[in-house]
């Protein structure tokens, strides 16, 4: 009887160390990084979809780790494009996400511990770009696909807007180019979680917009947003090997280019 009553104590515990270690080292990693213990409970299965599923690899590892606030702009070929960033930063970034996703059930409970600034994709969001500003002001990661939209093409990448330069300037902070090469995507937003991919990450050197206009010499504020965001494209295609790439600025229709 003593014996089962040791044997059974044993599996208890052995039970309890095994459902209790993950919370231990997911509590133990949100006290050293910025992110809240729910937001490591959804980080740690994006890892292992990352680099399992799709086999992530991260490239110029060497670069110092980024500090501060700042502005993130990748190309856009994924619905899960924010999961390979996120993995790849060891901080939280704020994603600016389409609020007709943040408005789809299933969508919405899936993003309610992501921490994102949903936008209208139809005119200028000022509430939008206003909570971006002030997360990067704040010290924050700010993400934002010029692109706006999925790119299906064969183009390296769809005309773009400047609306993350003009983020990065009002509030101060340097812009992190980023590149991304084989994300899975079938028309449907759910469809990599059936698939399985070969994913290159790429990260550049964070650099500071207003030395870019300083180059630039004088011009009204349009053209300044114009001259960065095709300069950030342009960095962006240098990390992907596209160096002969032409970036286009996007029109009013930008929604239906492409």
């Amino acid at each position: 009887m003593m014996l089962c009553s040791w044997h059974e104590g044993a599996a208890v515990f052995f039970l309890l160390a095994v459902f209790l270690w993950p919370l231990l080292l997911a509590w133990c990693f949100s006290r050293r990084s910025g992110f809240s213990l729910v937001q490591v409970l959804v980080l740690f299965p994006a890892m292992v979809f990352a680099y399992c599923l799709w086999r992530a690899r991260r490239r110029n590892v060497s670069h110092r780790p980024i500090e501060g606030g700042g502005i993130i702009v990748c190309n856009h070929r994924s619905s899960i494009d924010p999961f390979f960033i996120q993995v790849a930063i060891d901080r939280p970034v704020y994603w600016m996400i389409a609020r007709e996703y943040c408005e789809r059930p299933l969508l919405s409970l899936l993003l309610k511990p992501v921490p994102i600034i949903p936008a209208g994709r139809k005119g200028v969001d000022s509430a939008a770009i206003r909570q971006a500003i002030e997360k990067a002001q704040q010290g924050f990661l700010v993400g934002i696909f010029p692109e706006g939209r999925i790119n299906t093409t064969t183009e390296f990448m769809l005309s773009v807007r400047p609306g993350a330069m003009m983020i990065a300037l009002k509030a101060g902070v340097p812009i992190i180019p980023f590149f991304l090469e084989g994300s899975p995507f079938r028309e449907s937003t759910l469809s990599p979680f059936m698939m399985t991919a070969d994913v290159r990450m790429e990260i550049g050197e964070s650099y500071d917009p207003a030395q870019i206009l300083e180059e630039a010499g004088e011009c009204d504020s349009r053209e300044q947003l114009s001259i960065l965001v095709l300069d950030a494209v342009r960095r962006i295609a240098r990390l992907g090997g596209a160096e002969g790439f032409v970036p286009q600025l996007a029109g009013r229709k930008w929604l239906d280019e492409g």
